[in-house]
């Protein structure tokens, strides 16, 4: 049984949507927000 997870690293083109899923539908709890700066997203 997982009882605790270290570090998720998820790439997305819409950060606040991926947040908004993550905190609020999966129960998520957000430590570190880290937007990548100066980076084409892949379409």
């Amino acid at each position: 049984m997982i009882n605790k997870i270290g570090k998720i690293t998820i790439y997305v083109q819409d950060q606040e949507q991926a947040k908004d899923f993550w905190i609020n539908k999966m129960g998520f709890v957000l430590k570190l927000e880290q937007p990548i700066l100066n980076r084409p997203m892949r379409k």
